[in-house]
């Protein structure tokens, strides 16, 4: 009984969502409230100067933009539209998701690190070296890195510093306290001026794929639709140097691959 109560009560919902977005639809203007959340980085990157856009150009929405450090497995219920990095594709079917960049990722450690490791020719020399950031799925503080063969490989690490913010994570590192796991757009800066360098050329983490996703049951409305367009306009120039490889689904003009910085001790 209370199965099929829950089904009824599921049949009602999308009945009301699919009303109220009749209604929306005939509206021109997006208006009404829109609940955003965002991981920090992205949101410091990139998204946050277009949720300001989108706010300055719809004023008649009351938007909500949630910074948060992570995201849980779980989408939020309660947000319209969710970014959510993952290394794929996303496994939630009860979510809409496209992919909107591709990160990638960079292995660095400060000079000082470099110093102190000694001689490193090989992916193996690093094994039980100090690291600094996070790990998943094991009480083992293991890393999966690819190589330049383009196969996976396991690290072990010596944790030192652990934070799941990465900006925290790139202080850490330029303070010499390990290797860092880092997107190449935060820390290109500190390789560029050397006070970061890579810790062994080839040998990359694996790049982080972004989405833009919303639950599957509700109607987007026009303000959350709104969102995504301000977001289909601006991929081609302000996502470009955050990614390699951009989704063709968001933007038709954004390239296949983007410009790549050569990076050099």
């Amino acid at each position: 009984m209370g199965h099929q109560l829950y089904r009824h009560a599921c049949s009602l919902r999308e009945a009301r969502e699919a009303a109220l977005a009749l209604v929306d639809n005939r509206l021109a203007k997006p208006s009404g409230p829109l609940c955003i959340v965002c991981p920090v980085v992205l949101a410091e990157a990139l998204i946050g100067e277009a949720a300001i856009e989108y706010a300055v150009k719809f004023p008649d929405v009351q938007l909500t933009f949630d910074v948060v450090s992570s995201l849980p497995n779980v989408m939020p219920e309660h947000y319209d539209i969710t970014f959510v990095p993952s290394y794929g594709s996303l496994p939630n079917s009860e979510m809409i998701a496209r992919r909107i960049l591709r990160t990638p990722y960079t292995l660095a450690a400060s000079p000082h690190c470099m110093e102190q490791m000694g001689m490193i020719e090989h992916w193996k020399d690093l094994q039980n070296r100090p690291g600094i950031g996070w790990w998943q799925g094991s009480t083992k503080p293991n890393w999966s890195l690819i190589d330049e063969r383009g196969e996976q490989v396991e690290l072990s690490i010596r944790p030192t510093f652990l934070t799941n913010n990465l900006r925290i994570a790139r202080s850490a590192a330029l303070a010499g306290l390990g290797m860092v796991r880092l997107p190449l757009a935060l820390c290109a800066d500190d390789l560029d001026a050397g006070t970061l360098v890579e810790v062994l050329p080839g040998l990359t983490p694996r790049p982080i794929i972004i989405h833009v996703a919303y639950p599957s049951r509700r109607s987007l409305n026009a303000a959350g639709r709104a969102f995504l367009s301000l977001l289909d306009q601006q991929s081609p120039n302000q996502f470009r140097e955050f990614s390699d490889l951009a989704s063709p689904a968001v933007s038709e003009s954004m390239p296949a691959s983007a410009r790549k910085r050569r990076r050099t001790q």
